[in-house]
């Protein structure tokens, strides 16, 4: 952008001195009445040239090389210039405006015109005419909006009744909402939380207004809409898929040249937002088959329809990363943001604000550059070596990366002299894009908010610039929006939570637990020891205890392990039981997961998973539904620099308690209370949950133990005996 700006004054320049009453950056401006409706059309023309005869309008646009054939956007551009300036009525109407699209080199300054000659009442004809179009489109989504806004006034809860709290629940973010106070809301697992929170959304939504639903996992919010509006008659949806996953061509050419769907797209978009319009709900099945049918790009249809959609569902990083960020959201102060899983909002920020380059993507890229673009990338790894000189493998803390900054900044500014060429070898692509979102990142947080780290192994060597805490960026990115509603089932203790998100301004509240402690069995065994020295022994108390368990109450049990290879440990010893035995394995797909979850509703038996994993967060069991959760170990995150620094972070903040707790204790106290809240999802369910660990004893950790919560302190001989007087 600033290579183009500077050529743009280059040639801005070269016209002004042939011809001192060249006018540049001519503002324009006309305001239009519609029946009740009043249009303010503005812009800022390149060039302007008047004399009584002839107005000429030119609108530069800089390249690498120059097309054959003028861009339709290009032309829509200057040509509403060219409106502009007639209805401003320039020199008493000359006879003649003359349009001028010019295509500049950068590196030559040659030039490449496409010229159009119209009167001004043919512009001012075809000005009005497009108000018009517009004005009705606009008249469109105002009478929906509204009929939107008369059924949501009268709208009732689509259920026979309330959960127990979440009537509270609801009329508590009804409340924020209304009133424009950000809230950040723990609720049970089980409290019907999506249904509780979208319900009094769209209730409290005025004309105009848009809902942002941000998640990170399907967490049932569609089925919580299909509620709301079975019909879609009313509401329309739009759901964002990430564009590697519903992208039609292999390899995401995003080329008209190598894409269809890509060719002619705005001149298809039309017929294409009107068919999801009519259908209302947008979730990927209809998006996909509708921009099929047009031949338009699915996931640049979703951008298009969430626009003038009332409510979008998609990942946190539409919001808040900044690279991916939806410009077209950004400073959305007629949007409100609807967070759930909030208690996964700060790490994934952390991951945003984070960049990482590895020595070997620039070793590879080498083995395929050459010219100057070799040369500046054997510079970057020459920068890349300076900080490996008397370290040992592991992770070092530095000050700066200040060599490998110039020599990222010196390869990006001649990878532009490429950015023309589609057929660039992969690997030089990558790195191009690592280097380039590097460069950007020292945008984005303070010295004090980052980590720059070295991690050595063996040969390998990678740069990383680590996000410690993202708390300022969150709150300044919230801040653009109306208000922001985070909700989560694991966030205490609340205040940390809230000072670790930005949202020290937000009321933080508790929702009322929907159901009966009698529901729950929670025993806390402290007798048998998870620490990782003594695993090994743990295994034939671990193995007793569950199979003791079973024989009191056959039934369906999840067993979370902080590893995979503590769970093989377990697997080799219960594998000589008579107890039916499911395993989660590495890196399952959806459908095998799903294929796993089938055989294990259709049996009794131990479910052995790993914490914080797909089969122990955001899952609902549905026709498997469990009988009892056993959580064995803390599973603490290990020891890194990064979490160290995040910790004293805190520590100084807010006392060496708080720094401990969020950087360890908090991620693994998620883990183990989203694995226990697969157990308890109705008002029918009962269940036993297990905490086997001699730290579930500590009061620092029981803090974070949900209130409802009557915990029972038993040794591992007599778990089997208390589990029988809670089914009795």
């Amino acid at each position: 952008a600033e290579e183009g700006l500077s050529t743009q004054t280059a040639v801005q320049k070269i016209r002004l001195k042939v011809n001192p009453d060249y006018e540049t950056e001519r503002r324009l401006s006309v305001s239009v009445d519609i029946g009740k409706q009043s249009l303010k059309i503005s812009g800022r023309a390149d060039g302007v040239l008047v004399d009584a005869q002839l107005v000429l309008i030119e609108e530069f646009k800089t390249c690498a090389h120059v097309p054959e054939d003028p861009d339709s956007i290009d032309f829509g551009q200057l040509f509403l210039y060219g409106a502009l300036l007639a209805n401003e009525g320039v020199n008493k109407k000359p006879t003649t405006i003359e349009l001028k699209l010019v295509y500049v080199e950068v590196d030559t300054l040659d030039e490449k015109h496409f010229t159009w000659r119209y009167t001004p009442n043919q512009l001012i004809a075809e000005f009005h005419w497009l108000c018009a179009l517009y004005s009705v489109l606009w008249r469109q989504a105002q009478t929906r909006a509204l009929r939107r806004r008369r059924w949501a006034q009268d709208l009732a809860f689509p259920l026979p009744e309330f959960r127990p709290g979440q009537q509270m629940l609801a009329r508590r973010v009804y409340q924020s909402l209304r009133d424009r106070e950000d809230l950040l809301l723990e609720a049970p697992t089980g409290a019907g939380k999506s249904l509780g929170v979208l319900y009094p959304a769209i209730r409290a939504q005025l004309v105009g207004e848009q809902i942002f639903f941000m998640t990170g996992r399907n967490s049932g919010r569609e089925a919580a809409m299909a509620l709301i509006d079975p019909g879609s008659k009313y509401i329309h949806l739009v759901d964002i898929t990430a564009k590697e996953k519903i992208c039609f061509v292999e390899g995401m050419p995003c080329d008209p040249e190598l894409c269809r769907y890509a060719k002619g797209y705005f001149d298809k978009l039309g017929d294409a937002l009107k068919a999801l319009s009519d259908a209302g709900k947008c979730d990927r099945a209809a998006l996909e088959a509708i921009a099929d049918k047009h031949e338009v790009c699915p996931f640049e249809l979703s951008l298009d329809a969430a626009s003038a959609a009332d409510v979008v569902i998609g990942d946190y990083n539409y919001i808040y990363d900044p690279v991916v960020r939806l410009q077209r959201f950004v400073g959305a102060k007629h949007m409100g943001l609807l967070v759930d899983e909030a208690h996964q909002l700060v790490p994934r920020a952390r991951d945003m604000l984070s960049v990482s380059l590895g020595r070997i993507d620039v070793v590879n890229a080498l083995k395929i550059a050459d010219g100057e673009v070799a040369a500046r990338l054997r510079s970057l790894d020459r920068a890349l070596l300076k900080y490996k000189k008397g370290q040992k493998d592991g992770s070092h803390a530095l000050e700066d990366f200040s060599s490998i900054d110039r020599s990222i900044k010196k390869f990006l500014k001649v990878m532009t002299t490429l950015e023309d060429d589609l057929v660039l070898p992969q690997p030089l692509i990558e790195l191009h894009f690592a280097c380039a979102r590097w460069q950007k990142s020292h945008d984005w947080l303070e010295a004090s908010e980052l980590l720059c780290q070295i991690t050595l192994k063996d040969k390998s060597l990678i740069a990383s610039r680590l996000c410690v805490d993202p708390a300022r960026y969150i709150a300044k990115v919230s801040d653009e929006y109306a208000v922001s509603v985070r909700f989560s089932a694991t966030l205490s203790p609340l205040s940390l939570s809230a000072a670790a998100q930005g949202f020290t301004g937000a009321r933080a509240e508790r929702a009322q637990n929907p159901f009966s402690p009698s529901q729950l069995g929670v025993y806390v065994v402290s007798d048998i020891s998870t620490y990782f020295k003594h695993r090994e022994s743990s295994l034939e108390p671990l193995a007793s205890l569950l199979t003791e368990v079973y024989d009191v109450r056959p039934g369906r049990y999840l067993v979370v392990l902080p590893s995979y290879n503590y769970l093989d440990m377990l697997l080799g010893v219960l594998r000589g039981k008579p107890v039916p035995l499911f395993e989660q394995r590495p890196a399952m797909s959806q459908l095998m997961l799903e294929e796993l979850l089938g055989n294990f509703g259709r049996k009794d038996g131990f479910l052995l998973a790993v914490m914080g994993g797909s089969l122990s967060e955001s899952l609902d069991f549905q026709g498997a539904r469990l009988d009892g959760v056993v959580a064995i170990g803390m599973g603490l995150p290990p020891p890194t620099l990064l979490r160290d620094r995040i910790a004293d972070g805190f520590a100084t903040l807010y006392g060496r308690g708080a720094g401990q707790t969020l950087a360890y204790t908090q991620p693994a106290l998620v883990k183990i209370l989203q694995s226990a809240g697969r157990l308890i999802r109705d008002t029918e369910d009962r269940g036993i949950l297990c905490l086997i660990d001699p730290r579930f004893r500590k009061p620092f950790v029981q803090q974070f133990f949900p209130e409802h919560w009557h915990v029972k302190e038993v040794s591992a001989h007599k778990v089997a005996q208390h589990v029988r007087e809670f089914w009795s």
